[in-house]
């Protein structure tokens, strides 16, 4: 979350940051080609950057970037000379909404997944990361810990059930 700041510039980069990988899944997912979604990637910077002046703070800054994405790509096809999918106006506004709303469930996913890291034992955090972190094979951690295969692999089912009973506890009360 950006913090709050007068500095226009410092806004617009704290602003930018945070939702840049939102907003990089929305153009690679209309522009196929990488290095073309690169370069519609950062005339959106450009341009979103040249009007910040007009963005409304009280407003999302998610949806302005892709108001100002949507420009950008139908741009980009129209000087290709053509267009992968001939979309309505309110269609390529639904396929955004579901975007955002995605990118969205993701983040509050995300984050309670950290809280619920957080309040791992020792033990059970040193296992999960042995394991993801680290992605070493439940063999490789039994050696490592001096326990069974099958000990660590319990181990892991229960700490991966014990997250995922987090997870949907913290989502389904808006935590």
């Amino acid at each position: 979350m950006p913090t709050e700041n007068n500095n226009p510039i410092q806004r617009f980069t704290d602003l930018w940051l945070e939702n840049q990988d939102m907003l990089a899944g929305y153009v690679y997912m209309r522009i196929r080609n990488f290095h073309d979604a690169e370069d519609v990637i950062q005339e959106i910077a450009r341009s979103a950057a040249g009007t910040f002046d007009q963005y409304d703070p009280a407003k999302p800054f998610g949806p302005w970037l892709i108001a100002i994405a949507n420009r950008r790509v139908v741009d980009y096809w129209r000087k290709k000379g053509r267009s992968p999918l001939t979309l309505t106006d309110q269609a390529l506004q639904d396929i955004a909404d579901a975007h955002l709303e995605l990118t969205q469930s993701r983040d509050d996913r995300f984050d309670a997944l950290q809280a619920c890291l957080s309040k791992l034992s020792d033990r059970h955090h040193h296992a999960i990361d042995l394991r993801y972190g680290q992605a070493l094979a439940p063999e490789q951690i039994a050696k490592r810990v001096g326990a069974s295969t099958t000990a660590v692999n319990a181990l892991i089912y229960r700490v991966r059930k014990a997250l995922a009973s987090c997870i949907e506890e913290r989502l389904g009360r808006g935590a």
